[in-house]
């Protein structure tokens, strides 16, 4: 279904301004991305504030970060502004949606997708996207959480991997950058996803070894 999505996607836009989306991916670079909602509710929540953050072999290219807040009418709820910090009046001069959705998938291009629980952002961005440009998000993605919850059984096969983004940072040696906001987050998932692929294959791939932590370059 998602394949033949993408094809009908990929026809409609040939030539024009998303085509691009749907070209090859640079070998060796991904984009790390984060959202920001009103609720934790894939059916309604709104997007407050998002990130998109270029990785390029081992490198997070900070300097080539989109970091946006996004008008919303939806106020948030309270426990989502425990979490994020974004009251509404936070948001009064961020960008229109569209706009800041426009702005996203230029910044994504046709790079694989880095996230932590990246169902969830692209579920919502799908969502945002179809009534808008008539697509939704053609690009591969990788999950850090299953990624490393692979990693993580394979290394240590007796213990239950804790998977919250700050668990996998630190297990990984990682520094958790202003968790829950959006340029933080994706940041932090950039970092990890740098340090899991860092470790030497005999330790990515190894199975029923047993030892300390490990601690990739970040």
């Amino acid at each position: 279904m998602a394949f033949a999505r993408r094809l009908r996607d990929a026809w409609r836009h040939r030539g024009g301004r998303w085509a691009p989306l749907f070209g090859r991916a640079p070998a060796g670079e991904w984009v790390a991305i984060d959202l920001e909602t009103s609720s934790l509710d894939v059916a309604s929540a709104q997007i407050l504030s998002l990130a998109a953050i270029p990785v390029a072999g081992r490198r997070a290219l900070t300097s080539q970060a989109l970091r946006l807040h996004v008008r919303s009418a939806a106020a948030p709820d309270r426990e989502a502004i425990k979490h994020h910090r974004l009251r509404p009046q936070d948001l009064e001069g961020g960008a229109e949606l569209t706009v800041a959705l426009e702005r996203l998938l230029e910044a994504i291009g046709p790079r694989p997708l880095l996230g932590w629980c990246l169902p969830f952002d692209r579920a919502i961005l799908d969502r945002e996207l179809r009534p808008r440009f008539d697509l939704c998000l053609p690009n591969p993605g990788i999950d850090l959480r299953d990624a490393w919850e692979r990693h993580a059984r394979r290394r240590w096969p007796d213990r239950e991997p804790a998977l919250a983004l700050d668990a996998i940072a630190a297990a990984l040696g990682v520094p958790v950058l202003d968790r829950h906001d959006a340029y933080g987050d994706a940041l932090t998932t950039a970092l990890c996803w740098i340090a899991l692929e860092s470790l030497p294959r005999r330790v990515r791939f190894a199975s029923g070894c047993r030892g300390d932590d490990p601690a990739g370059d970040a």
